[in-house]
C-alpha cells in the first residue's frame, strides 16, 4: 500500500488555517433572529460586521426580499431540471437584464466558480496557452487544472508584472494559437486594480493576446449600471471574456459570463460542464437577483454608489490621519492594514472582537506568510460612527499586538517591503527584555571545541570537526551553489548559562527540494537550460549535508521561548542583509508540540521531511546476536539476501586515495544522485571527496568484488560510502553504487550491512542511516524518525509556481 504523499499543498494549507480555527478566527457562526446587515451575533456577543463583501448593503433591501418571496410563490422552491433540457422562465428574464447591464451577451450560472468551470475548458483551445496572474482568484486556478490533462500550456507570472507578461507573450506567440491572461478586476486581499488600460494596449499590440477577467469584487459599487470596475474603465473587448459574481455587492445569486460574441455564449451553454450536469439557480434566488438587476438598471444605483464612495473616503481619511500602515490605497471598498506575522493578526482580530467588531484576516495562503493583515471591507450598512469606532480600536491595539510578539513597524517594513515610517508612532515601548545575550560567530574556529561539542557534538554529523570540514569544503568554489556562509548562534541568560545554540548556512537551494519527486522531474527539464531556475537564497538551520538535531535549547530555562524569538529575529536580520527568500528550520521532531506551536505562531509553515532512519545501540557479539535483534521476516531476509553475499567482496576502509579512485567514487555517487529527487539538491562538488580523505572524522567504506567470484570483475569498487564519525554517532552521509551489481550481488544491501558492522566495531551509541529506502533499512533494524521542516518565505511566487506542476 502506498503511503500518503508528503507535503501535499492541501495538508500545508489545512495545518496553517486550522491554527486560525483553534484561535477562534475561522469557521465561526453568526446567530440572531433578524439580520440587518450591520451587526451579527457571534458566541452570544453582538458585533459590528466588517467581514461582508455585500458592499452596497443590498442583501437586506426589502425589494430584493420581496422578489425572493414572489418567485417562491409563483414557481416553488425549486425547478429541478438540467438547463440542457429546460430552464425556469426567470432565467431568460435575468439574462436579458444582465446583457443590458454589461453591454454584451450574458449567461448566468449557479456560482462564479461553476461559471469558470463551464467557460474556461470551452473557450480555451488545446493549442492555446494560459498565463495566470499569481494572485488571480483560486476559482480560476481550479478551473484551469481541468485543462492540464489536455496538454494546454499553463504559465504563472508575478502579480500585475507587465514586463514579465510581455516576455511570456513573446515566447508563446509562435507556438500557440491564442494566449489568455487570466486576472481579477479587483484583487480580493489588497483591493488593488488590474492594470486594464495597459492590458488593452497589449491586446492591440499582439493579435493572439486575450483577456479572461473575473471582476467579482469590482461588481455593483462602481461602473454604469453597476457593471463593475473593469467596465467602468473600458468597453467590452472582442478578445475579452468577462465574468463576475452576483453573490457579493449584487446581493443575488450565481455568476455570469459575458462576451461580445453570441456564438461563444451559445457554445458555453451547450458544452459547459456545469451548465449541462449541475443543478440550476432555484426560482427564489432568481427572483431576488432579478429584483437587484432592476435596481442596477435604475438611477438609484448611482445613489448607492455615491453613499459607499463617501464612506470609503471617510475610512481612508481616518486611516491616514491615524498613520496606520495601509497597503495600496486604491479607492476600492477593501482596506488592508499590515500586521506581519500570523500571531499578530490573530491577536488583533480577537481584540477587535472583544471590542465589538468582527473583521477578516488576510493570511497565508491568501497572502505570503509574513504579510498577514486586517482585511477591512466597507459597506453601506456601516455608519460613519462604525467606521470611526473600528479605526480607533485598531489604532489603540496596534502597539500592544506588536509588543506581544516582539515586533515593530520596522519589521512590517521588511515583511511588506514598503515604507511605513509614518506609522512608527505605533511602535510599542520597551521591547521584551530578558537580559539574554547573543553571540554570533562566522566560523566554528571562533568557538571553543569543548563548548560546542558539549552542546551539539553528539546530536548528529556537526560536531566541531564536522563543521570545520564543511567550512573548508564549501568555500572558494566556482559554482555559486557550493559556496556557503556559516553563522553560529549561542544565546546565554543573565547568569551566562547557555539557553540555545545552533548554526545556520546561507546558500542557494532548489525551491522544489521537498516537493514530490514527480514535480522535481518536470522542474529539472527547465534546469537543463537554466540551472538556477526556481532556486532561491535561503537561511537554513544546519546544512544540506548534516543530519540530526541541530537545535540545542534548554526548555527548563524560563526564557527559552524568548531565546528562540531572539534567534529568529537575528536570522531574519541576516536574511534581509543577504536578500534571502526563505528561512528553513531543519529536522525538528514532528511530535515536539512546543516547537510546532512556536514556529506556526511565528509565521512558519510545517513541511514533512523524508523519513529518517536510526539504529540505536548497534552493538552485538556475533552474527546470531545481530539477527536476534531483528524481526522474523528480517532475519529470513538477512540470511537470504545479505549475509551470504559478504563472501563475494573485498571490504576496505580507505585511508589514502589516488585521483583516479576519487574520480571513480564521484561517478558512483552521481549514479545515485541523478536518479534520486526525493530530496532535490544540487550536485556535490568533487572537492568534497578530496577533503574527506584528509579529515580523520570521516570513514570511507569501499566494496570491491573478488575476482574469483565474478569473471568480469575489475579492480574498481562497485560501492562506496562516506561515513561521518563523532564520538558517539556514525552517519553515512552519501554513497555511490554501480547499478549493474544492484541485483546480482546486492551491493546496496551489503553496504548497509558493512555500515552496521563498523558501528558495532566502534561501539557507537547510534547510527544515523539517512533518508529514503524505508523497506530496506527497516530490514536492518532501523527505526523511522518523523522529522519536520519549518519554512518561512518572503515571497511565495516560486512555491505557487511549483505547486502548479502536475503531481503524477
Amino acid at each position: 500500500m502506498k503511503q500518503a504523499s508528503k507535503n501535499n499543498p492541501f495538508s500545508v494549507v489545512d495545518e496553517s488555517l486550522y491554527t486560525g480555527v483553534k484561535n477562534g478566527i475561522f469557521h465561526l457562526h453568526a446567530h440572531g433572529d433578524l439580520f440587518d446587515g450591520r451587526s451579527i451575533i457571534i458566541d452570544n456577543k453582538e458585533v459590528i460586521n466588517f467581514g461582508s463583501c455585500s458592499y452596497l448593503g443590498l442583501e437586506v433591501d426589502q425589494r430584493i426580499k420581496q422578489g425572493v418571496i414572489d418567485a417562491t410563490m409563483r414557481y416553488g422552491t425549486q425547478f429541478s431540471s438540467s438547463r440542457a433540457y429546460i430552464s425556469c422562465g426567470l432565467y431568460e428574464e435575468l439574462e436579458h437584464k444582465m446583457s443590458t447591464i454589461f453591454g454584451g451577451h450574458a449567461l448566468v450560472g449557479q456560482s462564479t466558480s461553476l461559471v469558470h468551470i463551464a467557460t474556461i475548458p470551452v473557450v480555451v483551445d488545446d493549442n492555446d496557452a494560459i498565463i495566470l496572474d499569481h494572485q488571480v482568484h483560486g476559482s480560476i486556478q481550479n478551473a484551469v487544472q481541468l485543462l492540464k490533462p489536455r496538454g494546454v500550456t499553463v504559465e504563472i507570472i508575478r502579480h500585475s508584472n507587465l514586463e514579465m507578461l510581455e516576455d511570456k507573450i513573446k515566447s508563446l506567440r509562435n507556438t500557440h494559437y491564442r494566449i489568455w491572461y487570466m486576472i481579477d478586476g479587483v484583487y480580493s486581499m489588497y483591493g488593488d486594480y488590474a492594470p486594464i488600460h495597459r492590458l488593452f494596449e497589449l491586446m492591440e499590440k499582439y493579435p493572439q493576446f486575450h483577456l479572461y477577467v473575473d471582476d467579482a469584487h469590482g461588481m455593483s459599487w462602481t461602473g454604469k449600471n453597476g457593471s463593475g470596475y473593469i467596465l467602468s474603465q473600458v468597453s467590452l473587448h472582442p478578445k475579452m471574456i468577462f465574468t463576475t459574481s452576483l453573490n457579493k455587492a449584487f446581493a443575488g445569486c450565481g455568476g455570469t459570463v459575458v462576451s461580445s460574441d453570441p456564438e461563444i455564449i451559445r457554445k458555453i451553454k451547450t458544452c459547459g460542464a456545469s451548465f449541462v450536469f449541475s443543478g440550476p439557480i432555484q426560482p427564489p434566488m432568481l427572483g431576488g437577483t432579478i429584483a437587484s438587476a432592476n435596481i442596477h438598471l435604475s438611477d438609484e444605483i448611482y445613489v448607492l454608489q455615491n453613499n459607499l464612495s463617501e464612506k470609503i473616503a471617510y475610512c481612508e481619511s481616518l486611516i491616514r490621519q491615524k498613520n496606520l500602515p495601509y497597503i495600496l490605497p486604491s479607492g476600492s471598498p477593501m482596506f488592508y492594514l499590515a500586521l506581519g506575522l500570523p500571531s499578530v493578526g490573530y491577536n488583533m482580530i480577537k481584540r477587535l472582537m472583544k471590542d465589538g467588531y468582527y473583521t477578516d484576516i488576510g493570511i497565508f495562503p491568501g497572502v505570503p506568510l509574513k504579510r498577514t493583515g486586517i482585511r477591512l471591507p466597507i459597506t453601506n450598512n456601516h455608519t460613519l460612527s462604525d467606521i470611526e469606532g473600528i479605526v480607533n480600536a485598531i489604532e489603540y491595539h496596534y502597539p500592544y499586538v506588536l509588543a506581544e510578539d516582539n515586533q515593530r513597524i520596522e519589521d512590517l517594513e521588511k515583511h511588506f517591503r514598503m515604507d511605513f515610517s509614518h506609522s512608527k508612532r505605533l511602535n510599542p515601548g520597551e521591547q521584551l527584555n530578558s537580559n539574554l545575550s547573543v553571540e554570533i560567530y562566522k566560523s566554528i574556529t571562533e568557538i571553543d571545541p569543548e563548548t560546542w561539542n558539549n552542546l551539539l557534538g553528539d546530536r548528529g554529523s556537526f560536531d566541531w570537526k564536522g563543521c570545520d570540514f564543511l567550512e573548508n569544503v564549501f568555500k572558494d568554489n566556482l559554482e555559486a551553489e557550493n559556496n556557503w556562509v556559516f553563522y553560529y548562534y549561542i544565546i546565554r541568560d543573565s547568569s551566562q548559562k547557555i539557553v540555545l545554540a545552533t548554526f545556520f548556512t546561507h546558500l542557494i537551494c532548489k525551491d522544489d527540494m521537498l516537493s514530490p519527486e514527480s514535480v522535481s522531474i518536470q522542474v529539472e527539464k527547465f534546469r537543463k537550460e537554466n540551472p538556477y531556475y526556481l532556486t532561491s537564497k535561503v537561511m537554513m538551520m544546519g546544512s544540506l549535508l548534516t543530519e540530526g538535531d541541530h537545535l540545542y535549547i534548554d526548555k527548563k530555562n524560563p526564557h527559552w521561548t524568548i531565546a528562540l524569538e531572539t534567534l529568529i529575529s537575528n536570522v531574519r536580520s541576516e536574511q534581509d542583509k543577504q536578500k534571502a527568500n526563505a528561512i528553513y528550520i531543519r529536522d525538528i521532531n514532528t511530535d515536539d508540540s512546543d516547537l510546532k506551536q512556536f514556529f506556526i505562531k511565528n509565521g512558519f509553515i510545517r513541511l514533512d521531511m523524508p523519513s529518517t532512519h536510526t539504529i540505536l545501540q548497534p552493538k552485538w557479539q556475533n552474527e546470531e546476536e545481530y539477527l536476534n535483534r531483528l524481526s522474523a521476516k528480517s532475519r529470513i531476509y538477512q540470511r537470504k539476501h545479505v549475509i551470504p553475499f559478504e563472501k563475494f567482496y573485498e571490504i576496505r576502509l580507505v585511508e589514502t586515495a589516488t585521483m583516479e579512485e576519487i574520480d571513480h567514487w564521484y561517478k558512483l555517487y552521481y549514479n545515485i544522485k541523478k536518479t534520486k529527487l526525493q530530496l532535490n539538491t544540487f550536485d556535490l562538488p568533487k572537492k568534497i571527496f578530496n577533503k574527506i580523505v584528509e579529515y580523520e572524522n570521516w570513514i570511507i567504506l569501499e566494496l570491491k568484488l573478488k575476482p574469483e567470484h565474478h569473471k568480469n570483475a575489475t579492480n574498481d569498487s562497485i560501492a562506496v560510502c562516506f561515513i561521518n564519525r563523532t564520538e558517539k554517532i556514525i552517519a553515512p552521509m552519501f554513497l555511490g553504487l554501480d547499478y549493474k551489481y544492484l541485483n546480482s550481488f546486492n551491493n546496496y544491501r551489503q553496504t548497509l550491512y558493512q555500515i552496521l558492522k563498523i558501528g558495532n566495531q566502534l561501539n557507537v551509541e547510534k547510527i544515523n542511516m539517512g533518508i529514503e529506502a524505508d523497506f530496506e533499512k527497516k530490514r536492518f533494524g532501523s527505526v523511522i524518525c518523523a522529522k519536520s521542516n519549518y519554512v518561512q518565505f518572503n515571497e511565495s511566487f516560486n512555491m505557487e509556481l511549483i505547486n502548479s506542476f502536475s503531481v503524477s
